[in-house]
């Protein structure tokens, strides 16, 4: 027990989902800092174009990616930090939801930051946060 008649364990679950949300919003920052750099992805572009025009039924791909990325091209422009943020973010979320997961099947905060890191530093994490693709999404939504 703390001073103040707290227990030690919820300190630590706070300092855990604080740990947590630093290592989410450091994903975040690895995947739009560097972008001024390189321009566009050759599939960006045909999801840009998509976009401008969305549709139900696209032969070579589903509607969702095209249709959030429509959703936010008003908000956010066309550049390429604004294209490459919904991939970043849903990094950054899988990066949280892995450690929510980890927590609700019995992690304590050890594992909760843990499974973060080891999500946040995975290869799959890393290149798919990294370009607008339909891919970008799928771990964050599976």
């Amino acid at each position: 027990m703390t001073h103040d008649g707290r227990s030690d364990a919820g300190s630590s679950a706070g300092r855990a989902t604080w740990l947590v949300l630093a290592v989410a919003a450091v994903e975040l920052l690895v995947h739009l800092l560097p972008h001024a750099a390189y321009g566009p992805f050759r599939d960006e572009l045909y999801y840009l174009a998509c976009a401008r025009r969305p549709a139900l039924g696209y032969v070579d791909h589903p509607p969702l990616a095209p249709w959030l990325l429509a959703l936010q091209l008003p908000l956010t422009g066309d550049s390429i930090l604004a294209l490459r943020l919904l991939p970043a973010l849903a990094s950054a979320v899988t990066v949280f939801l892995t450690a929510a997961i980890a927590r609700r099947v019995g992690g304590g905060p050890y594992a909760q930051v843990l499974a973060a890191l080891a999500v946040a530093c995975a290869p799959i994490t890393l290149i798919l946060g990294d370009f607008f693709s339909m891919n970008a999404l799928e771990v964050t939504l599976w």
